[in-house]
């Protein structure tokens, strides 16, 4: 369950824009709940919710991979010289990690 409601909007481009509060950005609790939205602009505010929102994917990811592990096929970390590395996937250009590196490299 996530409780986070923020929409990051223009990350890397002139006019970062951040919209949070405890609206769900339903037109119910805007109207039926008095749920408040705020809007906030700035690349310094635009920046940490973005890595807020890296950070809660990355959880996610790493939930959904701890549940699949089984006895036969555990969580491990890879070791040194394996044929596939952990960063492979980031250097990949019909990966979405590819497209991830990108945009937060600039």
């Amino acid at each position: 369950m996530i409780h986070h409601k923020f929409v990051v909007v223009d990350f890397n481009g002139a006019n970062p824009v951040v919209y949070t509060g405890s609206s769900n950005l339903s037109q119910g609790g805007e109207h039926n709940n008095g749920d408040n939205l705020l809007e906030l602009h700035g690349r310094e505010i635009a920046s940490l919710y973005a890595v807020e929102a890296v950070k809660i994917i990355d959880h996610y990811h790493f939930r959904a991979a701890m549940k699949s592990a089984t006895t036969d096929s555990p969580l491990v970390l890879q070791a040194p010289g394996q044929a596939k590395t952990w960063f492979a996937p980031y250097y990949d250009p019909n990966d979405l990690k590819f497209l991830d590196r990108q945009f937060f490299a600039r």
